[in-house]
């Protein structure tokens, strides 16, 4: 990265000359580091006022676009992806620019895409390819464009715990077999002891996965999980709801509807804590709202009333639930649920130690 600029006006100069767009239609690496170099800036003057930040920011953003737009318009073909190396193994720029490089990626033909995603994947420093996907997997990728050596990638970090849990759906039945043994073996571990986000994050998530493609085993734990809800424990009340209807399977959704319309268990907060309580029906009007649009509209974070919940127990009763939402859809709405919370655990429980 170029020095620092130390002061605002001068700050402003660099934004303004020094990144200029030329127009020209030559890609320039420099004005994309002195564009980050000027955000860097921004972030650590505090004498900056917040105008004066909204403006640095929008001007490095659109001279970071605008540059990236340009290599990327010269990406063809499958043999141009090396164009990107500069740019992908500066690992700096690298990881402030991933998701205008998705932008730009996502517009790209099937075949050149792939090439671009696998050419990453190998030439970025791993953690950073890492972040990258798991950037990806929240973008509208087609499916189709995560190559094997891509889905060989997702695999490993799958088993580190690096790769966000839903990477697994988008893997072929192939790659999810090579799964199979390591999830077996941590699903065994989701009864045993008091259940936490640290100990059993893995467990749950193992269990959910091979639940959804319709493992017999996982599908039987979840259910007797269900059956022993703990509303004292924060894992239980937060996590297994929302985690048994995401494998979208019969047994399970029936178990979930008999708590919509039976269970009166639930657990207060506090008046100044959103929602001031949860109570198992509303975890699972929110799931059934996530999983059908259709269902009446329900949130995890608000406090439903007495008369939304009986709505939801006729509109189930007049209705069937519909569960083919797609993979893509499925992953962007789970950002609105707990389980958001729960993947980050990841990072403290290292089953590989």
């Amino acid at each position: 990265m170029r020095r620092l600029l130390s002061t605002a006006a001068f700050l402003y100069f660099s934004i303004a000359v020094c990144t200029e767009i030329s127009g020209d239609g030559k890609f320039r690496k420099d004005n994309i580091t002195d564009a980050i170099a000027a955000v860097a800036e921004m972030r650590s003057n505090e004498k900056l006022n917040p105008t004066e930040r909204v403006k640095i920011r929008e001007k490095s953003i659109t001279i970071i676009k605008y540059e990236l737009s340009i290599l990327f318009s010269q990406i063809k073909s499958p043999s141009d992806v090396k164009l990107l190396n500069d740019v992908v193994t500066d690992n700096e720029l690298f990881l402030f620019c991933i998701d205008f490089i998705i932008a730009e990626q996502n517009k790209l033909d099937d075949d050149v895409a792939s090439e671009t995603i696998d050419y990453v994947i190998k030439n970025a420093h791993n953690d950073s390819a890492v972040k990258y996907v798991n950037h990806m997997l929240l973008s509208d990728c087609p499916l189709s464009r995560y190559t094997e050596n891509t889905q060989d990638f997702i695999v490993d970090n799958l088993k580190l715990n690096k790769i966000k849990f839903y990477g697994y759906w988008i893997l072929s039945d192939a790659n999810k077999g090579k799964l199979y043994h390591f999830y077996q073996s941590q699903s065994r571990k989701l009864l045993q002891g008091r259940r936490h986000k640290q100990s059993h994050a893995v467990p749950l998530f193992s269990t959910i996965l091979l639940a959804s493609d319709g493992d017999k085993t996982a599908v039987e734990r979840l259910s007797e999980l269900i059956d022993h809800i703990d509303t004292s424990n924060n894992f239980d009340l937060f996590y297994v709801i929302i985690g048994a209807a995401i494998t979208k399977q019969p047994s399970l959704m029936e178990k979930l509807t008999i708590l919509l319309k039976e269970d009166k268990r639930e657990r207060f907060f506090g008046h100044d804590s959103m929602p001031e309580k949860i109570t198992l029906r509303n975890e699972a009007a929110a799931s059934f709202s996530l999983l059908d649009d259709k269902f009446p509209a329900t949130s995890f974070w608000d406090d439903s009333s007495m008369e939304h919940m009986d709505q939801c127990v006729l509109w189930l009763k007049e209705n069937k639930l519909n569960l083919d939402i797609d993979t893509n859809t499925l992953i962007k709405k789970i950002q609105n649920t707990r389980l958001v919370d729960l993947e980050k655990s990841f990072n403290k429980f290292n089953i590989n130690k």
